[in-house]
């Protein structure tokens, strides 16, 4: 299981896995994605940050869910990474973009250079609808 900083972040000090009386400092970042071990703690670059169910956790950090978009939208993302179109080694971070990134990069990789933020204004007016 995956977890994504949400905030602007923070610097803590935790304990190293391979050596748990060493600790050092780490600096999590917004986007940031840490794995969560033995089920309950959330680690970075080897070192434990907090439980996910501490006050910590639950305020600086989101589950991350495993669902991508359908083939045609990440193979179209992926290529326009320098990917080729079954490369999923940088799916996870694809999936932590914004939708309006992942939408961009959609239309601008299917010639439609400029036009996204337009094409979704009009989506939302079109279909009275708030695309966030």
């Amino acid at each position: 299981m995956k977890y994504k900083c949400v905030t602007d972040g923070f610097e803590i000090e935790g304990c190293v896995i391979d050596d748990p009386d060493f600790s050092r400092k780490v600096s999590i970042i917004k986007g940031d994605i840490l794995e969560c071990v033995d089920g309950e703690y959330l680690v970075k670059d080897g070192v434990y940050v907090c439980k996910k169910g501490s006050i910590l956790g639950k305020y600086h950090f989101k589950k991350v869910e495993s669902k991508i978009y359908d083939k045609a939208i990440m193979e179209a993302v992926r290529q326009r990474m320098g990917l080729e179109k079954d490369d999923t080694s940088k799916d996870e971070y694809i999936m932590s973009l914004d939708k309006r990134t992942v939408f961009r990069e959609f239309c601008e990789w299917n010639g439609l250079l400029g036009w996204s933020d337009n094409i979704l204004l009009a989506l939302e007016n079109i279909y009275d609808i708030c695309l966030k």
